[in-house]
């Protein structure tokens, strides 16, 4: 079997590694499915790297790669144009080979249409992948006609669409008027990930309780949430730290002014330490007790949070808000914390109740986290993948 994956645009860290929870997912698909079928990545990537191209071939040594420079600016509707052109003339000269599939990968439904347009090109049959929920908004910015037009007939021209969560999928049956009915497939955690062995009980004296928080300071990420929650544990006594990795291009360049800005409005400038980046993210989760993950939507960002389940997978307990897909996943106060509600009261008590519990049952949250990790593991989702195109293989394309 020979899959084109479409990525459209594939960020490089700063410090190693790559940027976005569907980019790495579907690097970490290819890397355990490589072995199994003839992969080839098509991918935008605004901002070359030759250390991180070089850490994506050491990953897919065996999958070919088309690497398409774009001019455009990322998230905007010339880098749209751009890169359908792109990807379509990069799968019509990869024709010769045939393949199977044109699998694409996005947040925004509208990219379809790029994984239709690639896969007329490639003669294959078109996936495609979606990774946030569909709604009126889009990264807080309102839907307009043309918008809910170019995603009305993505939906109708790729009629094999993968949902990563029963949130999405419910999402786009209520926009097709139920004509569409994605496939579930689960997003993917390196196989790597597994826990490091921890105490079964919190530090208690000589240190805080160190919590963590990746992501950039704007509301989406809800890092104000975080930082008002670290305060109502302090005043409730807690002796708690906060390890923060801020990433994103939100957070960058004059950003900081503005991040230390929050932190001296509520006098935690002492309490929280600000990592720009890090090459390896164990290395982040060895270090804490607690993750935090104050999300207020995943309209943007995708629908499981890979910090969510990377956590999870290394055994470390979670703090949560329930939006998108994560209350499918996390049960609270057995494999994580949840609450209901996306703003300070709810998530400080949140934070609160997680703190007095780890004190006496953190090995048995740690331990029902990681059995829920296990199926969203690379092998798991790739083995799911494969199952899936096997079967629509064996399926002529006009009953699908």
């Amino acid at each position: 079997m020979k899959i084109i994956f479409l990525l459209p645009q594939l960020v490089y860290g700063r410090h190693g590694g790559f940027v976005g929870g569907y980019v790495n997912s579907v690097i970490n698909v290819m890397e355990a499915l490589q072995t199994r079928a003839e992969l080839v990545l098509v991918a935008g990537v605004a901002k070359p790297s030759v250390e991180g191209e070089g850490e994506l071939r050491g990953r897919l040594g065996r999958a070919q790669l088309c690497l398409l420079p774009m001019k455009s600016r990322p998230s905007s509707s010339a880098y749209f144009a751009e890169f359908a052109w792109r990807a379509r003339r990069a799968c019509r000269m990869l024709r010769t080979a045939r393949a199977d599939f044109v699998y694409g990968h996005s947040g925004h439904p509208g990219y379809g249409l790029v994984t239709w347009l690639a896969a007329g090109a490639a003669r294959a049959r078109a996936v495609h992948a979606l990774y946030c929920p569909v709604s009126e908004e889009f990264q807080h910015r309102k839907m307009g006609r043309v918008t809910r037009l170019l995603i009305g007939q993505a939906f109708r021209r790729v009629p094999q669409q993968i949902a990563i969560s029963e949130n999405v999928r419910a999402t786009v049956r209520k926009f097709t008027g139920n004509q569409a009915e994605p496939h579930v497939i689960l997003p993917a955690i390196p196989d790597v990930f597994v826990a490091v062995s921890r105490p079964a009980s919190p530090p208690a004296g000589g240190r805080s309780l160190v919590l963590g928080f990746v992501g950039h300071h704007k509301p989406e990420k809800g890092f104000d949430l975080a930082l008002d929650a670290i305060s109502d544990a302090v005043a409730a006594s807690a002796d708690v730290s906060l390890l923060a990795v801020i990433s994103g291009a939100e957070s960058q360049g004059s950003a900081g002014d503005e991040i230390r800005e929050m932190l001296a409005e509520r006098n935690l400038s002492e309490r929280v330490r600000l990592v720009a980046g890090i090459r390896d993210i164990r290395d982040f989760y060895a270090q804490i007790d607690l993750m935090l993950i104050p999300f207020r939507g995943t309209r943007g960002p995708s629908d499981y949070p890979m910090v969510l389940l990377e956590a999870m997978s290394l055994g470390v307990p979670v703090v949560c808000t329930g939006v998108g897909a994560i209350a499918e996943v996390v049960d609270s106060g057995e494999n994580g914390f949840l609450t209901k509600d996306a703003d300070r009261p709810g998530f400080s008590a949140a934070l609160i109740d997680a703190i007095t519990a780890i004190k006496t049952r953190r090995a048995g949250i740690s331990a029902r986290a990681l059995a829920t990790a296990e199926r969203f593991r690379a092998t798991q989702v790739s083995n799911a993948t494969l199952d899936y195109f096997t079967k629509l293989i064996q399926t002529p394309s006009h009953e699908c």
